[in-house]
């Protein structure tokens, strides 16, 4: 089943489109309609990963650590040491971690593009999509782009959840080390 995130972005694009859809057709006119759909992506977008746990863990990461290594150093300098060897281990994999998130979030919003275009079409050409009765055939082939977009989220989900599994996993070392050699 699909995460509670991913529920609440899909029913604010699916607000953004209905909203779209009310307007009268005389503002089609006097807007741009082409930049709507790439707005809505970007904005959804930031909220959603404003909301993400990767946006804080940073801070609560770089937390820990510095009050571990502190609490380390004053209780024996000599395991703090060894803890302190092991940490560029940590660096790396949140290295990792960021590059593979925007990897990540930058195919996410490539295989969105599609539909996206799709969508920029039909609102473009609204008028006449209506006149000739098209409304089926464009909402096909936007469902068809979107499956295809699901797939390819699908898809890149393990190996993210899997690099952020490393990174996570990678603070346990430093905790191991210092276990091991006291």
């Amino acid at each position: 089943p699909p995460r509670p995130q991913t529920r609440q972005k899909a029913k604010w694009r699916k607000a953004v489109v209905k909203a779209i859809l009310r307007q009268d057709v005389a503002w089609f006119d006097s807007s741009n309609p082409q930049e709507l759909t790439t707005k809505m992506a970007e904005s959804t977008e930031l909220i959603y990963k404003g909301l993400e746990g990767p946006s804080y863990m940073l801070f609560l990461s770089l937390g820990l650590s510095v009050s571990g290594f502190a609490i380390g150093f004053s209780r024996s300098w000599d395991i703090g040491l060894v803890r302190l060897s092991v940490f560029p281990v940590v660096i790396a994999s949140g290295i990792i971690m960021g590059r593979r998130l925007m990897e990540s979030s930058k195919r996410k919003l490539a295989s969105y593009a599609r539909s996206g275009g799709i969508a920029t079409e039909c609102l473009y050409a609204m008028r006449t999509i209506a006149a000739f009765g098209l409304e089926e055939a464009f909402s096909a082939k936007y469902e068809a782009n979107l499956a295809f977009a699901a797939k390819q989220e699908m898809r890149m989900g393990p190996s993210t959840g899997f690099v952020i599994g490393l990174t996570l996993a990678s603070f346990l070392l430093v905790q191991v080390a210092g276990f091991l050699y006291a």
